[in-house]
C-alpha cells in the first residue's frame, strides 16, 4: 500500500498568505518606528511645552520601579529606551488629554490634580471618641461570670 502526501492548497494558500501580511506589518511598523525616532526631539518639546509634569512623573515613576524592584525597573527602563518613540506619542497623548481634562475642570471649578494648592479641604466632625465610647474594653469583661458558667 503506497501512502501519498497531499497538500490542502487553502491552508497553503492561507499560510503564506499570513507571512505575507506579517512581513508587511513589519515593515510598516519599522518604517513608522524610524519616522517616530526622527521625530523624538519634537516630541519631547511639545510634551514640555504643553504639561511638563507629565514627562517628570514618567521619569520619576521609571526611577522609584529601579528602586523599589532593581529587576523588573532596570527591564522596564531597557524596554521603555528601545521603545522610546512610541512611548513618547504616549506621553504627548497623555498630556494633551491631562490638559484639557484641567481645562474643564478649571471651567467647573473643580481643583486640579497637579495644582493641589487650589484644593479646598472639607470640612468633618471627628466621631472616633464616639465609636470608642460604646466598645467594651478587657476591664469591662465579666471573666468571672464566664469562668462559672463553663465549670
Amino acid at each position: 500500500m503506497e501512502k501519498s502526501f497531499s497538500f490542502n492548497f487553502s491552508s497553503l494558500a492561507g499560510l503564506i498568505l499570513l507571512l505575507i501580511l506579517g512581513y508587511f506589518l513589519f515593515s510598516v511598523a519599522k518604517v513608522l518606528y524610524i519616522v517616530l525616532l526622527y521625530a523624538s526631539p519634537l516630541l519631547i518639546l511639545s510634551i514640555l511645552f504643553i504639561k511638563k509634569e507629565v514627562l517628570i512623573d514618567y521619569f520619576k515613576r521609571l526611577i522609584r520601579g529601579i528602586r523599589q524592584q532593581p529587576l523588573l525597573g532596570t527591564l522596564n527602563t531597557v524596554v521603555s529606551i528601545l521603545f522610546l518613540p512610541f512611548t513618547l506619542v504616549g506621553l504627548l497623548l497623555k498630556a494633551i488629554v491631562s490638559r484639557k481634562v484641567e481645562k474643564i475642570q478649571k471651567e467647573q471649578g473643580q481643583p486640579s490634580f497637579y495644582n493641589t494648592q487650589e484644593a479646598e479641604y472639607t470640612e468633618y466632625e471627628d466621631i472616633s471618641d464616639e465609636i470608642l465610647k460604646d466598645k467594651k474594653t478587657v476591664e469591662d469583661w465579666n471573666l468571672k461570670e464566664w469562668e462559672e458558667k463553663f465549670k
